[in-house]
């Protein structure tokens, strides 16, 4: 989910490259940006790059692979089962009038540092270790993004957060409206 500020920054540079100094969600959030800048961090070192920042984007997933959705139906339909894991992210990006849903298409030239939406929501801080996470987790899932090896979810949502450098024009394939959870 991007703004249409974003879109229209591609239409007029050329590119959109995420800046966290910038980021609508460290600012109304600022514990988070120790996560995000964690997650810059694995994403540089894995992919041999200095970026001042990271999209966030979606796949889908089961127990044994990670996979471009294919289409907005099964986006919609994954976001709808996803809802207990995605609920709040979703009502923070609707309250945002300019947010839409892009669709994006990358080639494989960049490691997108896989993890678990659940898993990324435990390492927020304050990370708090319930049931079914363990303690051991945390340097597990960090010492596995730091070498752009996708951790085993401890608790699979089927939706996995993937990491872009950037949005080009050949990037977008088409976007949509937000929608609200019925």
């Amino acid at each position: 989910m991007q703004t249409t500020e974003v879109y229209q920054e591609v239409k007029e540079k050329g590119i959109y490259q995420p800046d966290f100094e910038k980021s609508f969600f460290t600012a109304e959030i600022s514990a988070l940006k120790e996560l995000y800048d964690f997650t810059l961090k694995a994403f540089n070192h894995v992919n041999n790059t200095d970026l001042p920042g990271l999209i966030f984007g979606f796949c889908m997933s089961n127990e044994t692979s990670i996979a471009p959705i294919p289409d907005y139906r099964t986006f919609y339909q994954m976001i709808k089962i996803a809802r207990p894991a995605i609920e709040s992210l979703w009502k923070k990006l609707l309250k945002r009038e300019t947010s839409v849903i892009m669709e994006l298409d990358y080639p494989d030239t960049f490691d997108g540092i896989f993890l678990d939406i659940n898993d990324f929501q435990f390492l927020m801080p304050p990370i708090i270790v319930s049931y079914p996470y363990r303690e051991e987790d945390v340097e597990r899932i960090c010492s596995e993004m730091m070498q752009g090896i996708a951790p085993v979810p401890v608790m699979p949502s089927g939706v996995t957060q993937v990491h872009a450098p950037f949005i080009r024009a050949e990037n977008i394939t088409a976007m949509y409206p937000m929608f609200e959870f019925i």
